[in-house]
């Protein structure tokens, strides 16, 4: 019963009252895909059918709708509350240092070092879509997430090194700070896994043939300070920007990394072996 009591106390519209309901079947619900707005997920579930036909495939709804009632429910219920521990774990964010060289032809030449990076606004995310995707015999699953955030900020410093003017000036090394708006950030979670039944005795063995995260952003609105000089602040913000493309894609690199870690599990994860057919990120 502890199991229950946890659950009416973080997302009590699970759980349904004591009358005896009727139950419904639920008809097939098939995996429907436009190849031109999303390529990459009708290429994924293409190959998942093998030839066999799209017919072979249907969402499981009744995952999907438990998971984003989970979030809407009872996640969203934390992040709207400053106080609460997920909130002070997630937002503020620290993020990774990043640099990048900068080299606009003939006018600036340097290279630029960010450090000390916040990120803000995480407690506003919402899990926008989801998708779970099976074939008849449960041995290929394609799950798609899509999370949302209306807006986010960040913070932190930099030093722009090596600097040449009109490539060919030297100027002084400069200390600044980046102040970035992201407006309509979109993450997109795409994760194909696949069984290989057992026909006899044994475990069956699992492998994650695909993962892969995607983010985007409507605009970005970056300002910078302390470079010195109008002209300057001019031709190193198109770096800075560089810099915070920068940063996404080491987060990305990052977030990849841990979670093929994690999934691999060392070892130590039985009947699975997660990440058979990927390689193995470095530490």
């Amino acid at each position: 019963m502890w199991s229950r009591r946890i659950v009416a106390s973080e997302v009590p519209t699970m759980l349904c009252d004591d009358a005896v309901y009727n139950t419904t079947k639920m008809e097939k619900i098939p995996a429907e895909v436009d190849q031109q707005e999303e390529p990459l997920w009708h290429a994924l579930l293409q190959s998942g059918h093998k030839g066999w036909g799209w017919d072979t495939l249907r969402r499981d709804y009744l995952a999907e709708q438990f998971v984003m009632k989970a979030f809407k429910d009872g996640l969203a219920r934390h992040l709207s509350n400053d106080s609460d521990p997920i909130v002070k774990a997630l937002d503020p964010f620290q993020l990774l240092p990043a640099s990048e060289d900068i080299h606009e032809k003939g006018l600036l030449k340097g290279h630029i070092v960010a450090c000390e990076l916040w990120l803000k606004g995480l407690k506003d995310l919402e899990l926008t879509d989801m998708e779970l995707v099976r074939n008849e015999d449960l041995t290929y699953s394609a799950l798609k997430v899509n999370i949302g955030l209306p807006s986010a900020s960040m913070t932190g410093k930099f030093r722009l090194n090596n600097v040449k003017v009109m490539s060919i000036f030297n100027a002084k090394d400069s200390l600044g700070t980046i102040d970035a708006l992201l407006t309509g950030v979109k993450v997109e979670l795409t994760v194909v896994i696949q069984t290989v039944p057992v026909l006899n005795e044994g475990d069956s063995r699992i492998k994650v043939t695909h993962f892969q995260v995607d983010f985007g952003k409507d605009k970005a609105k970056i300002d910078v300070k302390g470079l010195g000089g109008r002209i300057i602040s001019k031709i190193a913000n198109k770096g800075i920007r560089l810099v915070g493309n920068k940063i996404l894609d080491m987060q990305k690199a990052v977030l990849d990394n841990e979670i093929r870690n994690i999934l691999w599990g060392d070892g130590q994860v039985p009947h699975v072996q997660a990440w058979d057919g990927l390689p193995k990120m470095p530490g």
